[in-house]
């Protein structure tokens, strides 16, 4: 359903709309020859490329479809990335890769930061790679130890492919980010429900205990959410409830992705030949899928 701004919000509670069953065209109708020959141009000239791994200057800020996943800690976003870049073959970008290195800091210290506040994340160097991720480039993503609140020397070489999908707390935060977004999510949940779950996984991932991750969750993991992640909800092309069934997550998702990826969205920085051709909106989403077969919604 639709709330009053024209974002779309599923809840549990709430309607959900059936999906239409509809099927992937096996051909890309274009209105007339000439239309068709100038879109065949454009494909041919940003589309296929990427798809092929070639390396051609039409990529720049063409080749990767971003979907930004943000949220309250532990409401579900990073089941709901996982199953996004399952169905999309890609990689998922941490937000938690970027937390800053605190090894100038005693331990003791370090376990009184506020990570759940945007300045704890190098967000600076986040966005510079995701410009360059977004530009078809591979980056050396950093690797963070949360059990000692440092960065590991040396960091992993990462790059996306047809899409990305970027999961973390601001993922909506900074303005830079949501512009090179084409889907921004957003996912919540209860706070006992996140607090539940975030003691299962600090303990079992990050070396925690019962305690330390109940002090940690009043003194700042709750404040800050309300303070700095669940605003920016507002930003979200989908608000989406946490506790709803994966799969219905994952489908509201990748129907908005079907919808939003049309050519003009992919093509536009190929410049003055996109304007030679802007068929309609069903005809470019055909397109759009009909290269990448593999994102049917079903």
């Amino acid at each position: 359903m639709f709330n009053n701004s024209g974002r779309e919000e599923f809840f549990p509670s709430h309607s959900f709309p059936a999906h239409n069953g509809a099927q992937i065209g096996t051909s890309f109708l274009a209105r007339n020859e000439e239309e068709k020959n100038a879109v065949e141009q454009i494909v041919s000239a940003c589309v296929r490329p990427v798809l092929n791994g070639e390396n051609s200057s039409h990529t720049v800020h063409s080749s990767v479809y971003i979907i930004a996943v943000a949220g309250p800690s532990c409401a579900g976003k990073t089941e709901l990335a996982k199953g996004l870049a399952h169905e999309l073959r890609c990689s998922v970008l941490l937000l938690d890769s970027y937390y800053r290195d605190l090894t100038a800091l005693a331990s003791a210290e370090r376990a009184r930061v506020n990570f759940d506040a945007p300045v704890a994340l190098d967000h600076e160097l986040l966005i510079e790679q995701v410009h360059a991720l977004s530009r078809g480039e591979t980056v050396e993503r950093p690797l963070y130890d949360f059990a000692t609140h440092t960065c590991v020397p040396r960091g992993e070489s990462f790059a996306a492919s047809e899409f990305l999908i970027i999961e973390g707390l601001f993922a909506l935060y900074w303005p830079e980010l949501r512009e090179l977004a084409s889907t921004k999510v957003f996912v919540d949940a209860p706070d006992d429900v996140c607090l539940g779950r975030r003691q299962l996984r600090d303990v079992a991932e990050r070396g925690r205990t019962l305690e330390s991750v109940l002090t940690q969750f009043n003194q700042t993991v709750q404040p800050m959410a309300a303070l700095h992640v669940r605003p920016t909800f507002k930003y979200a092309d989908l608000v989406l409830s946490g506790e709803q069934p994966l799969s219905r997550s994952v489908d509201t998702v990748l129907k908005h992705v079907r919808r939003n990826s049309a050519a003009g969205v992919m093509l536009r920085p190929c410049g003055n030949a996109m304007r030679a051709a802007q068929p309609d909106r069903d005809e470019r989403n055909s397109l759009r899928l009909e290269l990448n077969p593999r994102t049917s919604v079903e």
